[in-house]
């Protein structure tokens, strides 16, 4: 240890080696968080790695007892970096401790004088190289005690979950470079330090399958190209490097409600949101946390973020495991949930594994849920916002509509459910989105006289007359010209109707709309409609060809996604061709 003193009594310190090279010395600084503060903090690991660089030529170590006017300076802290150091010759060399209680003494040393003593580790024993070889990482944790840096597990998961999430996502050793900060950064707490040093004796057991497993689900999501959000307080602590390995070929923007804040009214333009749980509270670690679950910063954002699109996927992360967290989280919106890892959870590297698996089994069944429904919502948005501008009442119906599809096919809903009862949620939503023929007859349809006129922007054609028979019924005759314009080869449409004819009202529509190529389509997928089990007490055999409106023989297919999205491009395209 050397110390020098300038002319403004600000004191330079180092610490000494001695080396195998003609009885020299050399001294290394120790390092200083803030060295141009009043009040400057030690770095441990950063001042002794500097060992490195000399290890075949060191054979001792000299550092002070104490430094004046630095009272953040521990002896037995440095003393326990030097121990944990990861290299075998440097771990052991004899350590000499020199009393610097005054500045004499500092001197003292600076000259090398006689006032070292040399000691046998007798205030570290239980550190010894030689124990730690064999010790149990349970007994590890008993040896640290209250020397935990956070008191509670969610500090402890911000600041060690980053690592083992990148950690595990490092599999072509692409992000060392970012894995090597996290870790010196980590080591500079002594805790993290011996959970890192026991980590490196740990052998994974992770079966082959699962290992493919992990692979395949990580390459297919660092293929996408989406934006994400990533908000979290302790963001840049090392979480924006281990989610944006996740998605490299993805743009990740980063916020920690701090220096950089989200705006949940932007949230539509991402593809994935990922959300902390808190973003300004104090962890409450007690039970009585479930009394405010609702009021967290997360919680409330989240409710902000799904008020101006319930569609946007966000997956909840947090340290906490308590039922209520989860609970809360998704009953406000939240599609996924997943816990940080916490040294208090566990620590084998198998957990580590599997922990990471759930997160990407989490996205992955998101993404895979979001990239099937929220075209649906977007292009009902567009409806409703189209219809909106001339027609506000009718855009109220469509709205529900909306809820109602994306409520059916929401991530939540249970696999149980859609595979020992049926897919009862997708025919629910089908059954809406046909039901948009009832909006687009309001919208389209006038009457006039006693007559049902078709408007499309100053024009307006005739379509069917409302009269009463003998018997007092209503009865909906079609025109002799909407006839002649609708019926073809496959289609000869009735003429009198008790009911409003609907199906031959959205084909004449459709040929005023110059969409009739879309006609053969809308046919096809209206009989799917009509023959749903829900509609008729069992299926119905049809002979229809949707490509060419002709019976052939063959059965209709069973009820499809793809079928949702080609009817709601028929309506697409109905409320937005005027």
């Amino acid at each position: 240890m050397i110390s020098n003193l300038n002319k403004r009594n600000s004191m330079i310190i180092s610490f000494e080696i001695e080396l195998e090279l003609e009885d020299k010395t050399k001294t290394l600084p120790i390092i200083w968080d803030k060295p141009n503060s009043p009040v400057k903090k030690p770095f441990y690991h950063r001042t002794v790695t500097q060992l490195y660089d000399f290890s075949d030529v060191i054979t001792g170590i000299i550092i002070p007892s104490t430094i004046p006017a630095q009272i953040e300076y521990k002896l037995n802290h440095m003393l326990e970096h030097i121990r944990l150091l990861d290299n075998d010759k440097l771990n052991k060399l004899p350590i000499g401790v020199v009393d610097c209680t005054d500045d004499s003494a500092l001197e003292q040393l600076y000259r090398h004088a006689e006032c070292v003593d040399f000691f046998e580790d007798r205030n570290i024993e239980m550190f010894k190289q030689k124990l730690l070889d064999n010790i149990t990482l349970e007994r590890l944790i008993d040896v640290i005690g209250n020397e935990k840096p956070h008191s509670e597990h969610h500090g402890l998961a911000n600041e060690w979950g980053q690592y083992r999430l990148l950690s595990q996502l490092n599999l072509n050793n692409e992000f060392d470079e970012e894995l090597y900060e996290i870790k010196q950064v980590l080591s500079e707490t002594r805790y993290y330090k011996k959970l890192l040093l026991n980590e490196k004796k740990q052998k994974p057991g992770i079966d082959s399958q699962n290992k493919k497993r992990f692979k395949t689900i990580l390459d297919n999501l660092k293929a996408k190209k989406i934006k994400i959000a990533v908000i979290d307080d302790k963001v840049h602590n090392g979480w924006d490097k281990a989610y944006s390995s996740m998605f490299t070929n993805s743009v990740v923007d980063c916020f920690d409600q701090n220096k950089k804040e989200f705006d949940a009214k932007k949230s539509s333009k991402y593809d994935l949101i990922i959300l902390d749980l808190r973003l300004e509270e104090t962890p409450v670690h007690d039970n009585t946390e479930i009394f405010g679950i609702e009021e967290m910063s997360g919680i409330q954002l989240l409710k902000k973020i799904k008020s101006v699109d319930p569609s946007i996927p966000v997956i909840m992360c947090t340290a906490s495991n308590k039922s209520w967290s989860y609970d809360a989280a998704i009953h406000s919106g939240a599609d996924g949930f997943w816990t940080k890892e916490s040294p208090d959870f566990g620590m084998s590297l198998d957990y580590q594994f599997y922990n990471t698996l759930d997160l990407l089994n989490t996205v992955k069944n998101i993404l895979e849920w979001s990239e099937k429904v929220r075209p649906l919502y977007k292009e009902m948005t567009k409806i409703y916002d189209h219809v909106f501008t001339h027609n506000p009442i009718i855009a109220s119906s469509i709205d529900n509509k909306r809820n109602m599809v994306f409520s059916q096919l929401h991530s939540q809903r249970s696999k149980f459910i859609e595979k020992k009862y049926g897919s009862s949620g997708l025919v629910t939503a089908y059954l809406a989105i046909c039901s948009l023929v009832n909006e687009a007859i309001s919208y389209y349809r006038k009457l006039i006289e006693g007559k049902f006129y078709v408007i499309i922007d100053d024009d307006q054609y005739e379509f069917c007359e409302k009269i009463s028979n003998k018997n007092q019924q209503s009865q909906f005759i079609i025109s002799d010209s909407a006839i002649d314009l609708i019926k073809n080869r496959s289609y000869n449409p009735k003429k009198e109707n008790f009911l409003f004819p609907e199906k031959q009202f959205m084909n004449f529509l459709l040929e005023k709309l110059n969409l009739r190529d879309l006609r053969k389509k809308y046919g096809f997928l209206s009989k799917i409609r009509n023959h749903l089990d829900i509609i008729h007490s069992k299926p119905i055999k049809e002979e229809f060809d949707p490509t060419t409106g002709n019976h052939t023989g063959a059965d209709l297919p069973k009820l499809k996604f793809d079928h949702l999205y080609e009817m709601l491009e028929i309506y697409v395209k109905v409320f937005k061709t005027l």
